[in-house]
């Protein structure tokens, strides 16, 4: 469930396809840092959505897992890419953007346990748990 597909460049850590499920499957062969980045945007979305419905320890747990989201994706483009820190934030910002806004259209369809945005929230938390498998091997 990538919004947007992103061309890998030589040195880009990609989401293996070998590790696509049905949910990810549109992020194979996709750059890491865009994947991680867009996700980020997401769980931004629905940090903003649960403390909207005063929900704070939700929106608590979104924001600590889109900040670490967005760690990863600046850390992939300045090892992949050769970025600084700096310009790492810059380019990744543009799909935390693109994941923001699909998060919160997502977000206003619904919420439950079978939602597209449940769906998407499940595809980025599997996109991370697969990126810390790779990074680690």
């Amino acid at each position: 469930m990538v919004a947007m597909a992103t061309p890998a460049f030589a040195g880009d850590m990609v989401f293996p396809t070998r590790a696509a499920s049905s949910m990810t499957w549109q992020a194979r062969n996709q750059p890491y840092w865009a994947l991680l980045a867009e996700c980020a945007g997401v769980m931004g979305a629905a940090s903003n959505w649960a403390t909207s419905r005063g929900d704070a320890a939700a929106a608590g747990e979104y924001e600590r897992t889109a900040t670490s989201m967005m760690g990863e994706a600046m850390h992939r483009l300045q090892a992949d890419r050769g970025l600084s820190e700096k310009d790492s934030m810059g380019y990744a910002a543009q799909q935390v953007y693109v994941g923001r806004d699909q998060g919160a259209a997502l977000l206003k369809a619904g919420t439950g346990a079978y939602s597209t945005f449940n769906i998407k929230r499940s595809a980025c938390m599997e996109i991370d748990d697969t990126y810390h498998h790779e990074r680690n091997r």
